[in-house]
């Protein structure tokens, strides 16, 4: 699964912080191209990135960007698979408990686990959805290893998660088969840079996956202030974080600065005002007071924002 991507990521921001020193922090220094298995893949990867998403003003925006890149790359090489039913050979309960999960593509040298993780993870549970919209058209792609009877709702988004329009439809997927539902949304045109695609799929009442879609790619969309807030509740090693935002929300990044922690879920999107839950465990006895000073939330709304953190981080670097 970490060779599926064919782009690989620098290592995470923790990593960096934590076992280079200031002056090794240069993007092309000896000590960044020594993380990827030659300066060729390094290349490779930072062009993969300069594709799709917006230009990074800092270490922490390359590593975040990179590693939406690899997970990306890796999401377009499954519907591929899907398409040809081959999906079905990649599923399994302990996909991400044993060894691949400490593949480099998918966690850093310190272990922490980067977007490719949390995005496979759940492209398997337990319906692959993939998302494609270009111009006025949205295709969606389903697979699954069980025959099912699902519902689909497409909902039309604009950047201030106000929905402009939405379409329910009943399928049935065969096993190991893929299933392609396509519309063709007129409202979008004009407003490419501010639409944006929510997919939910149904078993029953039961959420199965969501999935949204840009039409342009990301470093194109007008994203607005999300005016994102968490609270944090929980004692000893065992918390609970209530995420909430007031736009849409896209690959946000949890992080704390001093705790390693495990995430349930990680770089998701916001589409809606509800709370967004989020189960995490630490490595060591903290409170919630020292968590909400520690935290850290980045999506794609503030790359190419240098951050106050992002200055204390990189002192002394240029």
């Amino acid at each position: 699964l970490a060779d599926i991507a064919r782009v690989s990521s620098m290592p995470g921001p923790v990593a960096v912080r934590r076992y280079l020193p200031m002056e090794a922090r240069r993007i092309f220094s000896y000590a960044m191209e020594s993380a990827q298995s030659s300066p060729e893949e390094m290349i490779s990867m930072l062009n993969a990135a300069a594709e799709r998403f917006p230009y990074g003003a800092s270490l922490e925006d390359v590593c975040y960007v990179t590693s939406l890149a690899s997970s990306a790359a890796a999401e377009a090489s499954l519907a591929k698979f899907a398409e040809q039913g081959a999906v079905a050979g990649f599923w399994g309960g302990t996909l991400f408990e044993g060894g691949v999960s400490v593949r480099p593509s998918l966690m850093d040298c310190v272990l922490e686990r980067k977007a490719l993780y949390f995005d496979l993870r759940k492209n398997f549970s337990p319906v692959f959805l993939y998302v494609g919209a270009q111009g006025e058209a949205v295709s969606l792609q389903l697979a699954s290893m069980e025959e099912r009877e699902l519902r689909v709702v497409t909902r039309l988004m604009d950047n201030s998660n106000h929905s402009i329009g939405e379409w329910t439809d009943d399928c049935r997927v065969s096993r190991g088969a893929s299933f392609v539902l396509k519309k063709n949304l007129a409202d979008v045109k004009g407003h490419e840079r501010e639409y944006y695609v929510w997919a939910s799929v149904y078993d029953g009442d039961q959420l199965l996956c969501e999935k949204t879609g840009l039409f342009v790619p990301e470093k194109h969309f007008r994203f607005i202030y999300p005016g994102v807030q968490c609270e944090i509740k929980g004692s000893g090693r065992s918390y609970e974080l209530a995420i909430t935002a007031t736009a849409y929300v896209r690959a946000l990044r949890l992080s704390f600065s001093k705790t390693a922690a495990t995430f349930e879920k990680n770089y998701f999107d916001i589409v809606s005002d509800s709370k967004i839950l989020v189960s995490v465990e630490t490595d060591e006895m903290t409170t919630a007071r020292l968590l909400e000073a520690q935290l850290r939330m980045r999506s794609l709304y503030d790359v190419g924002r240098i951050c106050e953190q992002d200055l204390l981080d990189e002192k002394d670097f240029d």
